[in-house]
This record gives structure tokens, sequence and C-alpha cells, in this order.
């Protein structure tokens, strides 16, 4: 009987052991699930940090594209008022020589006429 006393002995004590090393596996396990869910927690708020992020650099390319389309749209708009000064340019001065032929023509008849009329006047 005493034998059947110390093997009930050993057996619960192997039982106590057993439940503990249980309990401990079990706390264990759920220090690594809170764990686990901790960083998952901070994964979570580092995607919402990223995506809000990448939202305000795709606003900026947006903005950056649009003011690149009316810069380039204002670029065209002056090479086409460049061009049309060009030739602005170039009628007026084709208007001035033939201003200044038209000056030079004008003042040599004066000269011409004044000749005459000197001559006709120191004739007579």
């Amino acid at each position: 009987m005493e034998a059947e006393l110390e093997d009930e002995r050993k057996q619960k004590a192997i039982a106590v052991n057993g439940r503990k090393k249980l309990e401990n596996d079990l706390k264990d396990y759920m220090q690594q699930v809170e764990m686990a869910n901790k960083v998952k927690e901070d994964a979570v708020k580092q995607l919402r940090r990223i995506q809000a992020q990448m939202k305000e650099n795709q606003r900026e390319l947006d903005e950056a594209r649009l003011a690149r389309e009316e810069i380039q749209g204002s670029l065209k708009e002056n090479e086409r008022k460049i061009k049309s000064l060009d030739a602005e340019i170039l009628q007026l001065q084709e208007d001035l020589a033939a201003a200044e032929k038209g000056k030079r023509n004008a003042e040599a008849e004066r000269d011409e006429l004044q000749d005459e009329l000197s001559s006709n006047t120191t004739g007579k």
C-alpha cells in the first residue's frame, strides 16, 4: 500500500509539474500573442503614415505636373508673341528703310527744285 501511495504521490507530482509547465507555456504564448498584437498595431500605424505620405506625395506630384503644364502653355504663348514681335520689328525696319529712302528722295527733289529756282531767279 505504501508503494501505491508513493506511486500515487509521484504521479500527482508529475501531474502538478505538467500542469505548471502547461500554465507557464500558456503564459508564454499569451505574452507572444500580446507582443505580436503590439507589433501588428505598430505596423498598421506605420502603414497608415506611409499611406498618408504617399497621398501627400501624389498631391504634390499632381500640383507639380499642373504647374509644369501651365509653364509649358505660357512658354508656347511667349514663343508665339516673340515670333509676332520679330515679324513686327522686321516690318517696322522695312517701313523705316522705305521712309528714309522716301526722305532722301524728297530731299533730293527739294534740292533740285531749289537749284532750279535759284538758277531761274539768277538767270532773269
